[in-house]
């Protein structure tokens, strides 16, 4: 979420994520790599101090020998996401899924006025579960999952993750 520094703790400022099975199963395996480490995402200069907010874009800067530069940012994802779930709310007639789309962005929804948005403290949590397992599911179609290819790394090394 983009806060001031003050608001960041303040519960009044909340942002809950429901998540997803693939999501679930991808922080359970890095779990069994970092640990107990107090930090899950932990930086590459040291395990006291977590990943920068960087990483993500430098990982597409090097990623296939740079391939992705100029392609992707992380931020574009909330594009995608904005991009593919509207155009399949509009498919199914669901126009009641943009305002959960707007509020799994942290957006004020179309139509809403900010007022009175701020005393709306429904959290909305089964469309916003039901409509991040169905991103989830498009994004990993086909995809191996994290279970396997802890499994394929650590035969690889010839011993156990961590």
């Amino acid at each position: 979420m983009k806060l001031v520094v003050e608001d960041k703790d303040n519960p009044a400022f909340g942002h809950d994520v429901p998540l997803c099975h693939q999501a679930v199963e991808v922080l359970r395996i890095i779990r069994m790599i970092t640990g107990s480490l107090p930090i899950l995402f932990p930086s590459a200069k040291g395990w006291r101090q977590p990943m920068s907010d960087a990483a993500l874009s430098t990982m597409y800067k090097r990623m296939a020998g740079g391939r992705y530069q100029g392609q992707m940012v992380p931020h574009g994802w909330r594009s995608s996401f904005s991009t593919i779930m509207n155009e399949r709310a509009a498919d199914l007639e669901r126009d009641g899924d943009r305002m959960v789309i707007d509020m799994i962005l942290a957006h004020v929804p179309e139509g809403v006025s900010a007022s009175e948005w701020s005393y709306n403290r429904s959290r909305y949590r089964r469309p916003r579960t039901s409509l991040h397992q169905v991103w989830a599911d498009l994004i990993s179609e086909g995809l191996v999952s994290p279970y396997e290819l802890l499994s394929r790394e650590t035969s690889l090394k010839g011993g156990a993750a961590a």
